[in-house]
This record gives C-alpha cells, structure tokens and sequence, in this order.
C-alpha cells in the first residue's frame, strides 16, 4: 500500500511559511543583539523542519538549499561565527530565497493538476504533451489510467539554478567564507 504525499503538500506549504516569518523575526531579534540558545535554537529547528519535510515530500531543490542553510545555522548555534549584521542579512536572503522557492513549488504543483486535467482532455490526440514550468520543462505522458512526469530536476550539491540570480555570489561567497572560518572555541 502505498500512500499519496501530495496529501501533505498544502499543510507543508502553510506551516513551512509560518515558520519562516517566525525565523525572520528571530533573526531580527538575533539582529537587535539577542544571543539566547532558545532563540538559535529555534531559528535552526525552524529550518530544519523545512528541510526534512521538503526532502520527504518531493521537493529537492528546497530540501538541498535548506540542508546548506541549515549548516550554516548550527555552525551559528555552536558558535563558530558572529552573527553581524552581513551574517543575519545573508540569512535574512536565505529566509527570503526559501519563502520564494515555496511559492514557486506550490505554484508548480498547482500547474501540475491544470497540466494533468489538460493532458487527460488532449491524451487521446497526442499522448503527451510538455509545460513550462518556473524550474524548467515538465513532460507529462498521460492517459486516463497512468500518468508519469519528468521534471529536469538535478541531484547533487547546490544548483545555481536555485538561487535567485541576485544571491547568488552573495549567497555562495558567504556560505564558503563560513566553512572556512577557524572554529572558535567555548569559553
């Protein structure tokens, strides 16, 4: 028996939003001098949630993306870094860049179901037909018993192709100067 997960994608959706406006206020407050193990602790739970749902439900690109954030985050939470007012408006674009990549997968999904209905009416004239989509072409080869898509999704580390072209040196220069900064060590 296998079970449907598109079940849980608008609960994903709605919580994994709330919880980053919850993680850009608790970086403001970590911006305002705030420096409590709860609030470190809750800006990477937040992430991590995002992070692990967004792998279990299908979705890569943002499960990839939050992995990275989320190192940098315990790396923040270990105190290996100062979070500055550059480190918390890197996160505050890594927060942004998330809450982006959410609307872009739930607007996907969304051309998913129009594609489906659409592909069932034309099945019967081609067989197949293709959408653009944000993260690139999406085939789909339908039929009114099966149905399968394509996306060009990549696996591996980081795509460029999920960071906003404007984050991108920011986003990558800051995360490879973090991995390169000596650990300080507890006092």
């Amino acid at each position: 028996m296998s079970i449907d997960l598109r079940q849980f994608h608008a609960s994903f959706f709605s919580e994994s939003l709330e919880g980053l406006d919850s993680t850009e206020a608790n970086l403001l407050r970590l911006e305002g001098g705030e420096r409590s193990p709860e609030l470190l602790n809750a800006i990477f739970r937040a992430v991590h949630s995002i992070k692990g749902a967004a792998g279990s439900l299908g979705f890569p690109q943002i499960g990839r993306f939050t992995h990275e954030f989320e190192n940098v985050l315990d790396d923040l939470r270990k105190g290996a870094f100062d979070p500055d007012p550059e480190a918390v408006d890197t996160m505050l674009a890594c927060v942004d860049h998330v809450r982006y990549s959410l609307r872009a997968a739930q607007q996907e999904k969304a051309m998913g179901k129009l594609s489906e209905v659409i592909g069932k009416r034309s099945a019967n004239v081609t067989g197949e037909m293709t959408v653009e989509v944000q993260s690139g072409s999406q085939q789909l080869r339908t039929g009114y018993s099966q149905k399968s898509a394509q996306h060009t999704a990549s696996g591996g580390d980081l795509s460029r192709d999920e960071v906003p072209l404007d984050l991108q040196p920011y986003v990558s220069g800051y995360f490879d100067e973090i991995r390169k900064q000596p650990t300080k060590t507890a006092k």
